[in-house]
């Protein structure tokens, strides 16, 4: 799932999908409409970087020589425009494109390798001596924490600008699209087992696989679970990855049009791990 094609299209559709079943929301309608169908500028450098496909394809580049070791982001000699990737990872302007943001993040950091918690909960993965329960609780607690800090600023937006044409996503998508990308990774197969997982419940998560023990790629291949190479449509893993994308859109949305806290004991965030993330580990 954590392609850079899988997580742009997944938020996308997400999007999408909740425009058409949310109309009468003026955050969702105002804020969804103005990228969901976007097509590529050449004056909007944001919009070309991750709506074209060169551009996709360096990113893509740049993690197998990096991963394959043939150059080293710590040093100097790491450019492969990377000021440029940072500018675009900055400036991002809706949940679809966060998403993307942070692949390219650790792709320039090498947060990608390093083998802590803090580093391998952005793509619910595990350190290698960490516990399946920490890993888990390490990711969830993540996607919580960003899901809060985009539903605390787009209500502070929500209340300076009202009704106002505005693009209120700015720096709260940011904290959103770590939200979903992490969301997202806990259906790839590369990242998470989960057993159950049918066209109609996402089954409960059983392992969290640790990115070290892996090979690149094998880890490629599972990402791309997301799409059914049959009917080259998104496959179970793929609708449920944006089901649950939508309902933490939603409850983002509700929480900046009410308190614009996602309370981490409420029963809604309760009710949605249980939905979405719940845990089965032996």
């Amino acid at each position: 799932m954590s392609g850079v094609s899988g997580h742009y299209e997944i938020t996308k559709r997400a999007v999408q999908e909740l425009l058409r079943e949310m109309p009468r929301d003026f955050i969702v309608q105002r804020l969804g409409i103005d990228y969901a169908y976007a097509e590529p500028s050449t004056n909007d450098y944001n919009r070309q970087w991750f709506l074209d496909g060169p551009h996709r394809n360096m990113v893509i580049k740049i993690g197998g020589e990096v991963g394959a070791e043939k150059v080293d982001p710590w040093k100097p000699g790491f450019t492969h425009d990377h000021e440029f990737l940072v500018e675009m990872c900055r400036v991002t302007q809706n949940p679809a494109d966060g998403s993307v943001c942070m692949d390219l993040h650790d792709l320039i950091d090498g947060e990608h390798w390093v083998d802590t918690d803090d580093s391998q909960r952005h793509h619910f993965m595990r350190a290698s001596h960490s516990s399946i329960e920490r890993a888990y609780s390490c990711a969830v607690d993540w996607i919580w924490q960003n899901t809060t800090i985009a539903s605390v600023n787009l209500a502070a937006r929500w209340r300076k600008f009202g009704g106002q044409s505005m693009n209120a996503w700015g720096i709260p998508s940011k904290a959103m699209g770590a939200a979903v990308h992490c969301l997202q990774d806990s259906f790839s197969g590369s990242h998470v087992r989960r057993e159950g997982l049918t066209a109609a419940t996402p089954g409960w998560i059983t392992a969290i696989y640790v990115y070290s023990e892996q090979k690149a790629s094998d880890h490629a291949i599972d990402d791309k679970a997301w799409l059914d190479k049959k009917t080259k449509d998104f496959s179970a893993h793929g609708r449920h990855a944006i089901e649950a994308t939508k309902e933490l859109l939603r409850m983002t949305v509700r929480a900046a049009e009410g308190t614009g806290v996602v309370l981490e004991h409420s029963p809604e965030w309760k009710k949605f791990c249980q939905t979405w993330l719940a845990l089965k580990a032996s």
